[in-house]
Formats: structure tokens, sequence, C-alpha cells
């Protein structure tokens, strides 16, 4: 019997965002098990994902995040 996953497990098992997900599901690019409100992808096709290469698209959530703000920002309140 085929194994039923999370969005949200996905989404740790690929180290990318729900969100991420969620958009391709709503693209048609992901077949999915709607069970009420719950969304559910087969495992057969999450090996299929890590077996074509794992996952194309934005990079992993850890290295999305500015580490300062950007200087014209900095410099227009010290105009102020």
């Amino acid at each position: 019997m085929t194994k039923l996953v999370s969005i949200s497990e996905l989404a740790r098992l690929t180290d990318t965002s729900e969100c991420f997900w969620r958009r391709k599901i709503k693209r048609g690019e992901l077949p999915c098990f709607r069970i009420g409100r719950n969304v559910r992808i087969s495992s057969d096709v999450i090996e299929l994902i890590f077996a074509s290469g794992g996952v194309t698209g934005r990079s992993p959530r850890s290295q999305n995040v500015p580490d300062s703000k950007p200087e014209s920002v900095i410099g227009a309140k010290e105009g102020l």
C-alpha cells in the first residue's frame, strides 16, 4: 500500500517551504489526493521527485534570509 504524505512533511523532507508545494499543486505540476480539507501526496510521487534529481526552483529556506538591510534603506533613514 502506498503511503500518503502531508505537505508539511514533504516540505521538511525537501528543505523547502509548504508554499512551494502548494503552488505546484495549484498549477497542476504535482499530483495529490484531497481527503476532506487535507491534501496528501503519494510516496510514489515523492520517490519520482528524488529519482529525477530532486527539487528544481528556489534554494532552501535557510539560504533566502538576507544578512542586513540594503544600503539605500540605511542611508535614507540617516538623512532625515
